[in-house]
C-alpha cells in the first residue's frame, strides 16, 4: 500500500506531514559513530591482525569484546584502536571489580574505552560475585549478585578520575529478573518494592540485545517491517523485539506484558522509549539457522537495521558477529579477512558512500517531500562536512517483495547521485541538475546524494 499524499524528508518513515517544513539533516559522521561489531579476540577465536584487518575494510567505528585481566589482551585492543580509531567496548572481567576497573583504565589511557558495560546475559551466563552466584536457573535463581556487582561498578566508575566521564552501560537481559532487584531501572524510583535500596544507581544507558531474529516464527522467516519493529518499544507482528525481550525498560506498550519484565513481571518504568538514553551491544541474524534466508537478504535487513535503530534513537548498534567460526558460524560478516560475506559487502559499501570524519560543523536544513511512499518505507536526511547531503530511502517489504516506486522532490536543482549498498560503494546513476528523482524501494538502503 502507497501513501497517497506527500511525506515529509527526513527521520521518518511512513507518517504523513506538511510538505513545506523543512526537515534538520544530522550529521553522516554522526550516524557512523553508532554503527558497531562483535569480536571474539579475548576468547582467543579472533586474532587481532584479523580484527584490525575486517575494521578497515567494514568502516565501523566500535567494537565490543570480552572482558579480562591480561593487559597483554587490552594491549592488542589499544593497538586496534590506535591503528584504525575504532572504539572498543569491553565487557567487565567476570564479577572481578577490581580486574574489570584495571582494564578499563588502561584502555581508557589509551584513549580506547568507549563505555562501561554491565554483565553480559547472565540468565545464559551466571556471574560469580562476593561468592555469590548471579543466575536464571529456571526461574528459580536470584539476580541480587548482578545488582550488587552493577551498582558498586557504576559507584567505582563515577568515583575514577581515570574514568568518570564514561557512560555506564546496563547489564543485559534484565527482564530475566527472577526476583525484584530493580535491574529494570537505571536508577530505582520511590516506592519500588525491590530488594535492593530505593535510588541505587545501575546505569546512565539502557542496553538491550533486541535481536532483529527473534523468537518463534520471526525467528524463522521474514516480516514486513521486521527491522522496524525490531527496534521499536511497540509490538508488531511476530518479531520479537525491544517489547518482548526488553520491555523492561519502558511499559505502555500494550499487551499483557507491557507494564513488567517478562520473565515474572516486576513493575517497570513507566516512561516510553525515547525518554531513555539506550543501545543495542548485540542484533544479527544466523542464516544457518534459517535456510529461507539468504547472506544477501540477511545483508539487506542488517543494514536496514543500522538506519533503523538510528531513527528510533539507539545511539549505538553492535551486529553479532565479525568472523563466522564455530558455533557462531552464519552470524559473520566475514569468513576470513579479505573474505566478506554479501552482509560485510554492504556494510562496507556502505561506510564507503557515507564516509566523512568530521562532526565540526552544524548540518543544514531541506524542504524534500516524498510521493508514493509505501508503508514499508523510511528515510533519514544526512549531511556530510562538505556540505553535501545524503538521504537514505529504504524499505523493508522483506516478506511481500513488494517494489515501490517513489518520487523524492527536492526544494532546489541539484546535481544528483544515486547509490544502492548492495551494488558497490560507487553510483548507479547520476543525474545533471534536478529537483526531484526517482528510485524503488523493497528491502535495502538506496543513498540519494545531492
Amino acid at each position: 500500500m502507497t501513501a497517497a499524499i506527500l511525506v515529509l524528508c527526513g527521520l521518518g518513515g511512513f507518517a504523513l506531514g506538511s510538505a513545506t517544513s523543512a526537515t534538520q539533516a544530522i550529521r553522516a559522521s554522526d550516524f557512523l559513530d553508532s554503527l558497531g561489531v562483535c569480536t571474539h579476540i579475548i576468547q582467543g577465536i579472533d586474532s587481532p591482525t584479523s580484527v584490525e584487518a575486517g575494521i578497515r575494510y567494514l568502516g565501523v567505528r566500535n567494537l565490543r569484546d570480552d572482558g579480562t585481566t591480561n593487559r597483554r589482551l587490552v594491549s592488542a585492543l589499544c593497538s586496534i584502536h590506535s591503528a584504525t580509531g575504532v572504539m572498543v567496548d569491553e565487557l567487565p572481567a567476570g564479577g572481578d571489580l577490581g580486574g574489570t576497573q584495571a582494564q578499563w583504565e588502561q584502555l581508557a589511557a589509551c584513549g580506547a574505552l568507549l563505555a562501561a558495560e554491565g554483565p553480559n546475559e547472565p540468565n545464559n551466563f551466571p556471574l560469580f560475585y562476593n561468592g555469590s552466584q548471579c543466575s536464571f536457573n529456571n526461574g528459580n535463581g536470584t539476580f541480587l549478585p548482578c545488582a550488587q556487582f552493577q551498582a558498586a561498578l557504576y559507584s567505582m566508575v563515577r568515583h575514577d578520575p581515570k574514568l568518570a566521564r564514561i557512560p555506564v552501560w546496563g547489564m543485559t537481559e534484565v527482564g530475566a529478573e527472577p526476583d525484584n532487584v530493580g535491574l529494570q531501572w537505571l536508577k530505582i524510583p520511590s516506592g519500588s518494592n525491590s530488594s535492593m535500596p530505593d535510588g541505587t544507581q545501575y546505569a546512565d544507558v539502557a542496553n538491550a540485545h533486541n535481536y532483529v531474529q527473534g523468537n518463534g516464527s520471526s525467528g524463522q522467516t521474514l516480516e514486513d517491517n521486521q527491522a522496524f519493529w525490531a527496534e521499536s518499544v511497540d509490538r508488531g507482528g511476530s518479531c520479537v523485539g525491544c517489547f518482548d525481550a526488553h520491555g523492561e525498560y519502558w511499559g505502555g506498550a500494550g499487551g499483557s506484558r507491557s507494564q513488567g519484565t517478562w520473565a515474572k513481571g516486576y513493575p517497570i518504568n513507566v516512561l516510553g522509549q525515547n525518554q531513555i538514553p539506550k543501545v543495542t551491544t548485540e542484533t544479527g541474524w544466523n542464516i544457518t539457522k534459517t535456510p529461507s534466508v539468504s547472506d544477501d537478504m540477511r545483508g539487506r535487513l542488517l543494514t536496514d537495521v543500522y538506519f533503523q535503530a538510528y531513527r528510533q534513537g539507539w545511539s549505538k548498534t553492535f551486529i553479532y558477529l565479525m568472523f563466522n567460526n564455530g558455533g557462531d558460524r552464519g552470524f559473520g560478516m566475514m569468513d576470513t579477512p579479505g573474505r566478506p560475506t554479501m552482509l560485510g559487502q554492504y556494510i562496507h559499501n556502505l561506510t564507503s558512500i557515507l564516509a566523512d570524519n568530521s562532526s565540526a560543523f552544524s548540518p543544514g536544513s531541506v524542504n524534500c517531500s516524498f510521493s508514493g511512499m509505501p508503508s514499508t518505507g523510511y528515510t533519514m536526511l544526512m549531511q556530510k562536512s562538505n556540505g553535501k547531503y545524503e538521504l537514505a530511502v529504504w524499505g523493508e517489504a522483506f516478506a511481500s517483495r513488494t517494489p515501490s516506486t517513489i518520487t523524492i522532490n527536492l526544494d532546489a536543482t541539484y546535481p544528483v547521485k544515486v547509490y544502492d549498498v548492495t551494488e558497490g560503494p560507487t553510483p548507479v546513476r547520476q543525474l545533471g541538475r534536478v529537483s526531484s528523482v526517482q528510485v524503488t524501494l523493497t528491502d535495502h538502503v538506496i543513498i540519494v546524494e545531492f
